[in-house]
């Protein structure tokens, strides 16, 4: 036993401190009648220093009979005083919770707390002299505010175990994230559907890399989180799993998703029964991420170069601002081009910078000449030469107009309310326009190209349509070898989506019963009406579960999917705004916390 527990265990509350200090003993520690404050220690410095400094003007001048008086209404009163001030308490916590809150959803740092409360209290003084005590006794301190939004977190955390109760299948998006000392960290999402067909996203935890060193390690880290926050979800249940990283998606025996797949080896949905379907193997549909997948397919057209062209050149103007104020800064303000912070989140995100880019060449040609600046690639190319060459300004030009005809595919991939379904259809649409644009390529029509007539217009110029017809077929087939998972299900999907068009003579009858519920279906004109009408996970609503137990199902396996992982890179951005804020404020402790909250903010929690 070492000194300092010895002689903890020796102290005892003495009956006369109560007479001469107001304090009587509380659970083994001392409690001031007057403030109800407690004194963990027990020693008579402790209890003489608080009353010396806080009660010693009001009550050393009360001696005699009249100070027993005073300690026995103390005692009494004391009940009642604890009362209030408990009540009080929760006011405080009440509004330091609001004040978390709103510093949470405006992605401010808890050190703002400090700041807000002189504010608060500077106008009380001046609105209302007479509480500023109240405003003065909320604690608002960093410590206090990050306590009471990781209590907001732990709430957020225990209504995912609620819902997760229903869930009949579930599947899960893995991204990777960098914290704030450099550490790689897995974050996981859930998407779990119940039996109504309602959809509950939501932030399932962190794995940091070096609980993920391994595939078996990263699995048992998620059957960990799964037991923690869904206690009563069994992994059986799990459908799907999308991610951006290869090694997780991959078909390698030891990777993480045929170790899960293994794992949740149950009897199947009736989907994965539909012939055709490979990619569903022991019941979980594997996906590497759309938007991962597009950009790699995107990289045929070369756009690197012509990213690091821009790149080069808007930096120029940036760092040139001081020396040349009025050209610089207009031709950035007034042209929108924006900054490429992070040139490896893929080609989609980076290429929006190329039109204006464009837009103001002959003007960025101009501004490096007249300074006689000196911008070259990191090939040696010269890139003023560059900018005056109109087959390099016309492959820039066609370069713009593919990213238009991407970017409306683009917007379906990342909307908050979409199925793995339309993103097929968006990815197949897009395939006919590339073909339809090789057709026209060759045939010398242009019509669907406008940047690239503007410039053959007005430099008299004809550009290379081999080359171009060339990049459509491989950018057709690099969507063809990517997406072939899609492919491999398409008569679920073609199921799920439009089960109207199913042909009813089709040879199978596995799984049992599913002719039967089509012939069914198809020959119902109100539920077709329905399905003509209505979004499409309403129309499967209206089935009776008894008469279409297949087709829901079915319904309900596509519904759970994630399609791609942008529910993370939203919640990247928003985590990044914060991380600006609090100037490096963020802990690895409160990471999880951080998540629960960004997603909170964003409204990216979905039970629909």
């Amino acid at each position: 036993m070492t000194s300092r527990v010895r002689h903890a265990s020796k102290r005892v509350f003495h009956a006369d401190w109560t007479h001469d200090y107001l304090f009587i003993p509380w659970d083994g520690k001392a409690l001031c009648m007057v403030c109800s404050k407690i004194i963990a220690h027990i020693k008579v410095f402790n209890i003489r220093r608080h009353y010396n400094a806080f009660h010693r003007n009001t009550y050393d001048q009360v001696r005699g009979p009249i100070r027993l008086e005073l300690v026995q209404r103390l005692r009494d009163d004391l009940p009642l005083v604890q009362e209030r001030r408990k009540f009080a308490k929760r006011i405080d916590d009440s509004a330091a919770h609001q004040v978390a809150m709103k510093i949470a959803n405006s992605n401010r740092s808890c050190k703002d707390g400090c700041f807000i409360k002189e504010c608060m209290v500077a106008v009380a003084k001046v609105v209302a002299p007479d509480k500023v005590q109240l405003f003065e006794e909320i604690d608002l301190s960093e410590s206090a505010l990050r306590n009471k939004l990781q209590e907001v977190s732990e709430n957020l955390g225990s209504r995912l175990s609620t819902i997760s109760n229903d869930f009949i299948c579930f599947s899960l998006c893995i991204d990777d994230y960098r914290d704030l000392s450099g550490t790689m960290q897995f974050i996981i999402f859930i998407r779990g559907v119940t039996k109504d067909l309602a959809i509950h996203e939501d932030f399932l935890g962190v794995v940091p890399v070096e609980e993920a060193a391994s595939s078996q390690q990263f699995m048992d880290a998620i059957e960990c989180l799964l037991r923690y926050w869904c206690s009563v979800l069994p992994i059986q249940l799990l459908v799907g799993i999308t991610s951006n990283k290869s090694f997780i998606v991959s078909d390698d025996e030891n990777s993480v998703s045929s170790l899960l797949k293994s794992k949740a080896c149950r009897p199947p949905l009736a989907s994965e029964a539909l012939p055709g379907d490979h990619s569903t193997e022991n019941g979980v549909f594997v996906l590497h991420c759309f938007l991962h997948q597009i950009s790699r397919c995107m990289q045929i057209l070369s756009a690197n170069d012509a990213l690091e062209v821009a790149m080069k050149c808007i930096d120029l103007l940036r760092t040139s601002c001081s020396k040349q104020p009025t050209a610089a800064i207009d031709l950035i303000t007034q042209s929108e081009i924006g900054r490429l912070d992070h040139p490896e989140v893929g080609w989609i995100e980076n290429v929006k910078i190329l039109e204006p880019f464009l837009q103001l060449t002959d003007h960025i040609r101009d501004f490096i000449k007249s300074n006689h600046f000196t911008v070259t690639t990191k090939d040696g190319a010269d890139i003023c030469n560059m900018l005056s060459d109109t087959a390099w300004l016309v492959d820039l030009a066609f370069l713009v107009d593919i990213s238009r005809h991407i970017k409306t595919m683009f917007n379906c991939l990342t909307s908050n309310d979409q199925h793995i379904s339309e993103v097929f259809f968006a990815i197949q649409d897009f395939k006919s326009k590339l073909s339809i644009f090789r057709t026209e390529i060759d045939d010398g029509d242009l019509t669907n190209f406008t940047c690239v007539s503007a410039l053959m217009a007005d430099n008299d110029f004809t550009p290379d349509f081999v080359k171009y017809g060339l990049m459509c077929k491989d950018l057709d087939e690099s969507f063809s070898n990517s997406f072939k998972e899609l492919g491999n299900s398409s008569t679920a999907l073609h199921l799920f989506c439009n089960p109207f068009s199913i042909n009813l003579n089709m040879e199978t009858t596995d799984p049992p019963g599913l002719v039967y519920e089509l012939k069914l279906l198809q020959s119902n004109s109100i539920l077709k009406r329905f399905f003509e009408t209505l979004p499409l996970r309403d129309f499967y609503k209206e089935l009776d579960q008894s008469c279409y137990p297949i087709l829901l199902n079915n319904a309900r396996f596509w519904i759970a999917q994630f399609s791609t992982t942008y529910i993370c890179k939203r919640i990247h951005g928003t985590i990044e705004k914060r991380r600006e804020k609090a100037m490096g404020s963020l802990k690895k402790n409160y990471l999880d916390a951080e998540f629960r909250l960004a997603m909170k903010s964003t409204e990216t929690y979905r039970t629909t």
